[in-house]
């Protein structure tokens, strides 16, 4: 509020400090729990964790597909060699 003397201004802290001591949970900082940063902080870790996770699944993956790409001529000259034999042409 905006006061224009020191008497009202003084009244008017008096009040506040009134109120602050009859409740004084009014005035105090937000507990950590509720707060934004808390649950900022919980979904940042939480999608640090998902990635990490996501990342040691796909990562193998990847590994077996390239392997599977390099071999894959080699398995269809095998599965050509055993239809030959299979015909009994080689």
């Amino acid at each position: 509020t905006a006061q224009t003397n020191r008497i009202d201004a003084t009244k008017v802290a008096y009040e506040l400090f009134q109120d602050f001591m009859t409740q004084p949970t009014k005035y105090t900082k937000i507990d950590a729990p509720n707060s934004f940063k808390f649950y900022a902080e919980k979904l940042i870790e939480k999608q640090r964790t998902y990635l990490e996770v996501l990342d040691s699944f796909i990562r193998p993956l990847q590994t077996n597909f390239q392997v599977h790409q390099l071999l894959l001529p080699l398995r269809r000259l095998l599965l050509l060699g055993q239809r030959l034999r299979a015909c009994q042409i080689v």
